[in-house]
């Protein structure tokens, strides 16, 4: 930790950088890392604020990112607003973009994994769409993004880690994809805004106090019709709103639902109204910030388009 240092430059005699190695440079404004390194650790430029560029064969083509053998190792945000992972980068490595301070960011198809913490305390962090090539969101990844609204899970995700989106308190609604089958521990805790969440017939396993502390819900869809199907820790809903927000079932579930351990603490049980079996809706009117697919904020919205908003597509008709 060398709160001074400015600039540096890596020697060719180097071969390996451990992890942590500039950790907490805050005054660190340039990097240059030769072609001799051939291993770079974990969380290497972690805490450097006030990093602009980074220079070597390592580096993007912007010289914003820190990339080996398509793995993202770290990032120089300083004034970034929006971050553009390229096509050549296929893994988002442990707290890459960790404590980063841009507001929005584009992955590609190419990613495949996103490891642990990646995104954690990036508290600027506006909108995410996951890309489809995504299988598993791994423990922590989007924890303390206190301003993380909107949000475009996988078509293809099987497993929401635990702690993943922990404290995202700016956090609306959630619509998880009908091909998750696990949600960990602590996946949504405290998220104190969430209002609305729809879990699909794919899910078997909630983990311990995935929902916990989210004392705004007012609607919860299960769309599972034995809630025996569905592994459930302790503590759940531990401190949710569970005497107001309302749960909605298949129909003909409600009684296995009310009977049910942990379920039947919500003491408004419904079958699930025809109209919210349709994920894509109609949109004429909107005060929420719109995105295109791309995660790009849209101020005017173009008759027959499909755009994000509150975490959920929309068709938006003039």
């Amino acid at each position: 930790m060398c709160r001074d240092l400015t600039s540096v430059t890596i020697p060719s005699s180097i071969v390996t950088i451990g992890d942590e190695a500039f950790y907490d440079c805050i005054s660190l404004r340039s990097i240059t890392i030769p072609e001799s390194v051939t291993s770079i650790g974990n969380r290497i430029i972690y805490g450097c604020n006030g990093l602009e560029s980074i220079f070597g064969p390592y580096a993007s083509e912007d010289h914003r990112l820190l990339v080996m053998d398509g793995e993202v190792k770290g990032i120089a945000d300083h004034g970034l607003s929006t971050c553009i992972v390229p096509d050549n980068v296929t893994h988002i490595g442990f707290s890459a973009f960790a404590y980063c301070s841009f507001s929005s960011i584009i992955l590609p198809e190419s990613v495949t994994e996103i490891e642990g913490g990646a995104f954690s305390h990036c508290l600027n962090l506006e909108s995410i769409i996951i890309p489809n090539s995504i299988t598993k969101i791994e423990d922590y990844t989007f924890s303390n993004c206190r301003k993380l609204k909107d949000v475009v899970l996988s078509a293809t995700l099987t497993e929401i880690g635990g702690g993943c989106f922990e404290q995202c308190e700016n956090l609306q609604s959630i619509d998880i994809p009908n091909s998750v089958k696990k949600i960990g521990f602590h996946a949504f805790d405290d998220c104190n805004s969430l209002k609305t969440v729809i879990i699909p017939e794919s899910v078997t396993s909630i983990g311990s106090n995935a929902f916990s502390k989210c004392e705004a819900l007012k609607s919860i869809i299960v769309r599972v019709e034995n809630p025996n199907d569905i592994y459930m820790d302790i503590d759940v809903f531990k401190g949710s709103n569970t005497d107001y927000c309302v749960l909605q079932v298949p129909a003909g579930s409600v009684d296995l639902y009310r009977n049910a351990p942990q379920w039947r603490d919500f003491k408004s049980i419904v079958k699930i109204p025809d109209a919210a079996l349709n994920s894509l809706e109609n949109y004429d009117d909107c005060d929420a910030t719109i995105y295109d697919l791309n995660g790009m904020t849209v101020t005017m919205p173009q008759d027959g388009k499909i755009y994000i908003v509150n975490g959920k597509k929309i068709y938006y008709r003039n």
